[in-house]
């Protein structure tokens, strides 16, 4: 780690409320001890704040087990507060380096399999030629693991399909309409057939993405449209490009953007045609926690992403 980085990082922790930060710091390491060694505290200092902490809002934050400390749900809910707080110090320590002309520090962006592999990579290119002091962290998943990651404060911007509930905390721009199709091997048994209906279809396992639920409640509607139960998924994995390595070297099926076609025909990976078969058609963008005071390097990224997008087509908010 970098000294302009280190110096940051401990920026942050001064300027963050003592008994917050001593309690997130037994919250990430589950004990008192490594905690207070992170610190560099004594442990009954750190245990002194926590019961501090615990009689100031009146609940029991953690339960003391043999393995460890574990949040409570009351300490639960204050973690997931206390990152905001956490989140909008560095927020302020980015923004004053900004106005000193040193733009420095990260965004941490949440993206769904297409969004990092295909529309991301040239913003982010575009983003950090201009603003090289600032660190782009990218993760992949799926609605179910970035939306809770977003709330929580540890994700800044999610750019995912944006069929999730909407909700008073987080602010949704949509971008793009995101088409998928079924794919399997260019010389998959189907292939063969004149006809593919949903029948055939059911009969393989099939490759999904961890968690994603949405994804599998989608394939689930189609097959139960035919009267037919959920499909076989027989292999699981991260939101990653390792998809379509399986289905080039077996007769697994799995469901992918159209957008990622050419790309999973460099890799002997074609769409299986299903005729007039409805499949999954969604709206998707870009996904933030409202505040009035975003930081500028987040509103520059956003706009940067929207400028991307302005060629095409945009759907119309429902």
């Amino acid at each position: 780690m970098n000294q302009a980085k280190t110096r940051q990082l401990q920026l942050i922790r001064e300027l963050q409320p003592k008994l917050i930060s001593h309690f997130l710091s037994v919250v990430d390491h589950i004990s008192i001890s490594r905690a207070a060694e992170v610190m560099n505290i004594t442990q009954p200092a750190l245990s002194k704040s926590i019961k501090q902490l615990e009689d100031r809002v009146g609940v029991p934050l953690f339960e003391r087990w043999p393995k460890g400390m574990k949040a409570t749900p009351y300490g639960e809910i204050l973690a997931r507060r206390a990152r905001l707080i956490e989140r909008e110090i560095s927020y302020a320590v980015s923004e004053i380096q900004t106005l000193k002309g040193g733009a420095s520090g990260s965004i941490r962006i949440g993206a769904g399999l297409v969004w990092g592999h295909k529309y991301l990579a040239p913003v982010i290119a575009q983003f950090q030629a201009i603003y090289p002091g600032l660190r782009i962290e990218l993760r992949s998943g799926v609605i179910s693991t970035l939306v809770p990651a977003l709330l929580g404060g540890d994700l800044d911007i999610i750019c995912v399909t944006l069929d999730f509930p909407d909700s008073a905390e987080i602010e949704k721009e949509y971008l793009v309409e995101i088409r998928h199709a079924i794919f399997a091997r260019m010389d998959h048994p189907l292939s063969k057939l004149q006809h593919v209906t949903a029948a055939d279809l059911h009969r393989y396992g099939w490759v999904g993405l961890k968690d994603d639920y949405v994804g599998n409640n989608r394939l689930g509607s189609f097959f139960a449209a035919s009267g037919l139960g959920p499909p076989n998924i027989r292999v699981e994995l991260g939101a990653d490009l390792g998809m379509i390595g399986i289905l080039a070297t077996s007769d697994h099926l799995g469901m992918l953007p159209i957008a990622l076609e050419s790309t999973a025909r460099a890799m002997g990976v074609v769409p299986v045609d299903v005729g007039s078969a409805q499949l999954w058609v969604s709206t998707a963008g870009a996904a933030y926690r409202r505040t009035s005071y975003p930081t500028p390097a987040i509103n520059n990224f956003l706009a940067m992403l929207r400028a991307a997008f302005e060629p095409r087509t945009r759907p119309q908010r429902p």
